[in-house]
């Protein structure tokens, strides 16, 4: 079913007008924007622009990690989960389904990425209970707007703050992007 609903990209709706101006404007801004800000100026960038807290500031478990293929360091890459099977299975053709933020992060030099989940999100999304959350890695790219991988979690409030697990809840992934935007260029308006 999920197919055959209109899917509105809950990135653009949670970080609004800012970032879908920077992905639309593209190359024409200036080129030289100046020194480049920090790692820790780069997420509070971050931080005023997503729902939930940046996952270096979270302790929990790695939700999922993994690599965007020609990303250098500072490529916002958001965790965006799907309503239940249930909420799914009551739309109907056409109707908007609007994703939820559960994890933000920002990659490293290497394009590589760790993603954890917020609790307070994960909670707000299953009730507080332990349930299969869907959700889409994805990042914004020139190319196509978004570049994004699809994968699921077993996740609780519970899980999200147990900094005990060693492994990620998820498998890695490696997200194909045309030309992934940094968060000072899409702070820029490029």
């Amino acid at each position: 079913m999920s197919s055959l609903v209109k899917r509105l990209s809950g990135a653009t709706l949670v970080c609004g007008a800012v970032l879908t101006a920077a992905a639309l404007i593209g190359p024409s801004a200036p080129a030289d924007v100046g020194p480049r800000p920090s790692t820790a100026e780069q997420l509070e960038t971050l931080a005023g622009w997503v729902d939930v807290t940046p996952s270096p500031e979270l302790d929990g478990p790695v939700l999922t990690a993994g690599t965007v293929t020609g990303a250098g360091a500072g490529v916002p890459v958001m965790a965006m989960a799907w309503p239940d099977h249930e909420a799914l299975g009551q739309q109907q053709v056409g109707d908007s389904v609007e994703l939820v933020m559960i994890a933000a992060t920002l990659t490293r030099s290497d394009g590589s990425f760790e993603l954890v989940a917020d609790p307070v999100a994960i909670s707000a999304l299953t009730g507080g209970g332990e349930t299969t959350v869907d959700f889409d890695v994805q990042v914004f790219d020139t190319g196509a707007g978004f570049a994004q991988w699809s994968t699921s979690a077993v996740l609780s409030p519970e899980i999200a703050a147990d900094d005990s697990l060693e492994h990620p809840l998820a498998d890695d992934i490696t997200i194909e992007a045309d030309a992934p935007l940094t968060v000072d260029e899409l702070a820029a308006g490029r």
